[in-house]
């Protein structure tokens, strides 16, 4: 079992307070309310001595609604529930679900009026931000998708983000880490066996070569659990083989949301360009959606579907077919 640990503790009185982070760090921002819960009973609780006042007891207890924290002589405080969720999910993403869709795209008709057609769905998700991922069938009326559409000719999904990390071609150190838009990755100089475990090649471009393999899940039967530890591909991003010790991650789907994923590391030999990807941008038909200006009736009878994603991995909608009649 893994367990936060965290460095420091701030609690601003009245006012803005800057604290500093460094490369790992999950912060939390919060504030006191009065929302009031009943004290559960004693059989729940637990002790908990201060670490340097042996003597100090406080008492910790846990219901369905709430985390406690009390001892007697002042007012106890209380965490909901679902506040201590999103603390594990940010620090495990794989303690939440994919998303859930809540919206289908609708089959589409585009006569010329207007010259284009808009698809869009939508999903719940513990998980912030979505990327929407559309494809194409194969041929009209089929069941099987392509690769991921971008922007460029009658399509219109959005531009995908992306950043760059770079090597200064020293190699890494092992224990130390990259976070690949949301997602951390150790380096190892044994077998990779955790998630997330990359091994440290002959070079720096070995690191780099392992760590691209990671990210793709690159020959699994192969390389995983060899070369790195990955359980699924990065739910968010591909990555681009090493070109001038440097590798370029890019978003599998257009539009904003992916600009708020974080690109840090805490190995010296390494930088990214930006704190996080960046560049990405909404289709002209809206942040998710995907908008396409048929040129000819040849796109008549064709499906199209769409895969949302979040941290915790991705869920596909219902297909939708698009009618082309121009005269």
């Amino acid at each position: 079992m893994k367990t936060i640990l965290p460095r420091s503790v701030t609690v601003a009185a009245g006012s803005a307070t800057t604290v500093t982070t460094q490369p790992g760090d999950i912060v939390f921002v919060g504030q006191r309310d009065d929302i009031t819960y009943a004290i559960p009973a004693q059989g729940v609780s637990v002790g908990n001595l201060s670490p340097v006042a042996r003597t100090f007891f406080r008492g910790l207890r846990l219901t369905n609604e709430a985390f406690y924290c009390f001892r007697a002589g002042t007012e106890p405080l209380a965490i909901d529930i679902s506040s201590l969720v999103k603390i594990i999910m940010a620090a495990n993403p794989a303690m939440s679900a994919a998303p859930t869709i809540t919206y289908d795209p609708d089959d589409k008709t585009c006569d010329g009026t207007p010259s284009y057609v808009d698809f869009t769905a939508a999903a719940d998700s513990e998980l912030d931000p979505l990327m929407f991922v559309w494809r194409e069938s194969t041929v009209a009326g089929g069941t099987s998708f392509g690769n991921p559409l971008t922007k460029g000719g009658i399509y219109d999904p959005g531009v995908q983000a992306a950043g760059t990390l770079t090597s200064n071609n020293t190699n890494v150190t092992a224990g130390n880490f990259v976070i690949v838009a949301g997602k951390m990755y150790r380096f190892v100089s044994t077998t990779p066996d955790a998630e997330g475990d990359v091994l440290v090649g002959s070079d720096a471009d070995g690191t780099l070569t392992n760590l691209k393999d990671a990210i793709n899940r690159d020959s699994p039967g192969t390389k995983d659990g060899v070369k790195y530890r990955c359980e699924n591909a990065h739910p968010f991003v591909t990555c681009g083989a090493v070109t001038a010790h440097a590798v370029t991650v890019t978003a599998i789907g257009g539009g904003t949301g992916p600009n708020s994923l974080p690109t840090t590391t805490n190995d010296a030999t390494l930088s990214w360009g930006a704190d996080t990807l960046e560049d990405g941008e909404a289709s002209e038909g809206g942040e998710g959606a995907l908008r396409i200006t048929p040129s000819d009736n040849s796109k008549t009878g064709f499906n199209y579907i769409c895969s949302i994603h979040n941290l915790a991995g991705f869920t596909y909608t219902q297909a939708a077919k698009l009618t082309v009649t121009l005269a």
